[in-house]
């Protein structure tokens, strides 16, 4: 059975928001676009990734439900699939809710980061995100 995940790429100022994994758990200390498994309760993935962004870095995103993920990656032997979702700024200030680390970073700085599988296999994807938030 494959676990899914939902993750979100926040976007501001030309850097994108990234947390860190805790030590204790897998990939610990790996980065990665803030987000969660899509648990049972769960109405959609959008309420997934709406709760996860609460629970983790104290931020509200709104968005419709029937928005569809910008890309994804099936990492782990096709085990994890990860949908990626685009969220263009926030009214509040992201805070570590989970005592991770987090940050803003840029294209560049994200290319010398340790991080997760799915952030790895999709950071063209995720930086091509913040090169188009620049053009905008």
């Amino acid at each position: 059975m494959t676990i899914q995940v939902v993750s979100g790429i926040l976007v501001r100022n030309g850097r994108v928001l990234l947390t860190q994994r805790p030590a204790s758990d897998k990939y610990a200390f790996a980065w990665h676009c803030p987000g969660g498994k899509i648990e049972p309760t769960d109405r959609s993935p959008v309420q997934a990734l709406r709760r996860e962004f609460r629970e983790e870095i104290g931020v509200d995103v709104f968005l419709p439900f029937d928005t569809a993920p910008a890309f994804g990656a099936v990492v782990e032997d096709g085990a994890v699939s990860v949908s990626f979702y685009v969220i263009w700024g926030s009214a509040l200030e992201p805070y570590a809710r989970e005592r991770q680390g987090i940050g803003w970073f840029t294209a560049y700085e994200m290319r010398a980061l340790y991080l997760t599988p799915a952030n790895f296999r999709c950071i063209d994807d995720v930086i091509a995100t913040i090169h188009r938030s620049v053009a905008r």
